[in-house]
């Protein structure tokens, strides 16, 4: 429950930050809608997103789709998805739980 809070509290920072920002960027006479539809500023995101949709393109799609289809769907299919519904059978997590061998002696 506390990470839940903190995560919350932390998009409400995030929300404060941003209008407390606009505030002060209003109070010193900037148009942020001026500056937004400005060509200067149109251009500069068109060449970042550009820069973006290369990198995706050409070096991160692959990769990242072989993890997301090969590993991250194993592990949401064959383990977790199968191991909820064990659970909802009625199995309990000692039932589940893979043993885990003991240790050896310590001399």
């Amino acid at each position: 429950m506390n990470s839940f809070k903190n995560k919350q509290s932390g998009l409400i920072q995030w929300i404060i930050i941003i209008i407390v920002v606009i505030l002060i960027l209003s109070y010193f006479g900037f148009d942020i809608r001026a500056l937004i539809n400005d060509p200067q500023t149109q251009d500069n995101f068109s060449v970042v997103w550009g820069f973006v949709v290369d990198l995706w393109e050409d070096y991160l799609r692959i990769p990242v789709l072989w993890i997301w289809n090969n590993i991250v769907s194993f592990i949401w299919n064959d383990l977790f998805l199968d191991n909820l519904a064990r659970l909802h059978d009625g199995e309990t997590f000692t039932d589940i739980a893979p043993e885990i061998p003991e240790a050896p002696a310590s001399r």
